[in-house]
């Protein structure tokens, strides 16, 4: 299958899996949270939270294996791949047993000292620490395996692979809270999930490609290769950890476990829904570096601007809907009491997240062109300012000046990252992007916005009716996207016809 075909499939493979795990949590989220409560979901939350700071870890090497596995696809150098990925695997491993040794050791301090949790909650707490830090090993050795196939342009095998883990956990968490279980059991399910997915992966991989090797090796010359890219995603990692962790952490220490959860079921519902632009966009990382290794420069100016555009208007049209009908979705959907609390930070959430959305492709054409460093440099900036204003507006504001915390990060830093790597990475003139990227979906998303806000929200009394009005304004604003030029067929074909080069491939990187 050749690199068109292949990248269009990878995005309706990732979308696909977007829409099943956005329509679990849709129906059990609201149901999970009632039977744990605020404080158990804000302890389970936390729990993830600490697991996803020491993930900080893996050093970036988990976007090393997707770069150089695809670059090295292109050139069907399969000794070089699997130099990469046995360096990765014997790093990450022995980076998730110093994580988890560092986990079990703090886990005392978190749950008696730093963290406000009810003193019914705090042996419960304290153990699901102790399990995630196993749980941590264990995820570490996950990222390195799983990010394999992304590099191999197979997002039908991650995506499929993320999807059953996912729903299988959903439901085993609702079976085990409608057993009357609690937080405790709900933490080791989870454990159990990624272990099994470590004991399965190694079997998938070896069908799709049969000269993989998974045993760890060290290599110096290899693991200063995939270290040097992986310096800079690891910064991003950082700064991704401090601008979606850090406020659940600070909100936990400063207003009670109880806020945590009003913040965090807003922000994972509009993150899940806007995540479907990462889902998309991220397929283009490996084609770009599969496009470098085969010097065909040529072709990434036109793929980033036709992908800047489609997720443009794939992000107006999720968040369209989201700012004007989003406090009232969240009223009917988890109760009159929690949209009172968390209505204004859901609009302020869908704002920044919105803003955020629009540096995806721009950083994944950076990443897969060898130069992790400037969304790094990006990722960290916003962090900081992120981190700078938390505490104070946090402190002052609740729970709405954590979101606007996060909102402001992502304006004084997302259009100066998109400026920089049009002017230095691509040479696209800004007048140029503006021109073909915005123009027309922004016009677009004006237009249809308008007669909508004139809809009498209070007198929307059901969910589902709800929701059928919001996926109008969806649809709607998609119609006048294709009508006024936002979205041409042709410059989907244009592309098509240029990727679409065949090419004689090896048997075993037969993606």
């Amino acid at each position: 299958m050749n690199l068109a075909n292949r990248t269009v499939n990878n995005a309706i493979f990732n979308t696909l899996g977007w829409v099943s795990s956005l329509g679990l949590s849709f129906f059990f989220l609201p149901y999970i949270v009632a039977k744990l409560g605020v404080d158990a979901y804000g302890i389970l939350t936390l729990v993830l939270t600490v697991i996803g700071y020491f993930a900080v870890l893996d050093l970036g090497l988990g976007n090393a294996v997707v770069k150089y596995v695809a670059e090295y696809s292109a050139t069907e150098d399969s000794e070089k791949m699997n130099e990469v990925i046995g360096a990765s695997v014997m790093v990450l491993s022995l980076l998730g047993l110093l994580g988890a040794v560092a986990i079990f050791s703090i886990a005392g301090l978190l749950v008696t000292h730093f963290l406000k949790i009810p003193k019914e909650l705090v042996s419960a707490a304290y153990v699901s620490f102790c399990i995630s830090s196993v749980g941590f090993f264990v995820t570490m050795v996950f990222s390195a395996i799983s990010a394999i196939p992304n590099g191999l342009n197979r997002y039908d095998i991650t995506s499929l692979t993320t999807f059953i883990m996912g729903a299988v956990t959903m439901v085993g968490t609702v079976i085990i809270l409608y057993l009357g279980y609690g937080v405790l059991q709900v933490v080791c399910l989870n454990f159990v999930i990624t272990l099994l997915g470590v004991l399965i992966y190694p079997l998938v991989l070896r069908r799709i490609m049969p000269t993989i090797r998974l045993k760890p090796t060290l290599k110096l010359p290899v693991l200063r290769k995939v270290l040097s890219f992986g310096l800079y995603t690891f910064f991003n990692r950082v700064a991704y950890l401090l601008n979606y962790q850090a406020d659940r952490v600070v909100m936990g220490a400063l207003l009670g476990i109880a806020s945590v959860t009003y913040y965090v079921v807003p922000f994972t519902l509009v993150n899940r829904v806007t995540n479907v632009t990462v889902r998309i966009g991220s397929v283009i990382f490996p084609a770009i570096s599969e496009l470098q290794g085969s010097d065909r420069y040529d072709t990434i100016n036109e793929l980033y601007l036709i992908s800047s555009r489609i997720i443009l208007v794939i992000s107006t049209a999720i968040c369209l809907p989201l700012f004007v009908f989003g406090g009232r979705f969240l009223t009917l959907w988890m109760g009159p009491d929690f949209g009172a609390k968390a209505d204004n930070v859901m609009l302020i959430l869908t704002v920044g997240l919105y803003i955020n959305a629009l540096t995806n492709v721009p950083s994944f054409v950076a990443d897969g062109l060898g130069r992790p460093k400037l969304s790094g440099i990006a990722g960290v900036t916003a962090a900081f300012l992120n981190v700078a204003f938390l505490i104070p507006l946090t402190k002052y504001y609740g729970i709405v000046g954590a979101a606007l915390a996060f909102l402001i990060s992502n304006v004084a830093v997302s259009p100066l990252f998109i400026w920089y790597v049009n002017r230095e990475v691509l040479s696209v003139s800004n007048a140029r992007y503006l021109k073909d990227v915005y123009l027309r979906p922004m016009a677009a998303g004006l237009l249809t916005m308008l007669p909508f806000l004139f809809i009498p929200q209070g007198a929307i009394h059901n969910l589902y009716l709800l929701i059928a009005v919001m996926g109008a304004a969806s649809a709607v604003y998609l119609m006048v996207s294709w009508l006024i030029g936002a979205l041409p067929q042709q410059l989907m074909s244009a592309l098509l016809l240029k990727i679409r080069k065949p090419k004689v491939v090896n048997p075993d990187f037969a993606g």
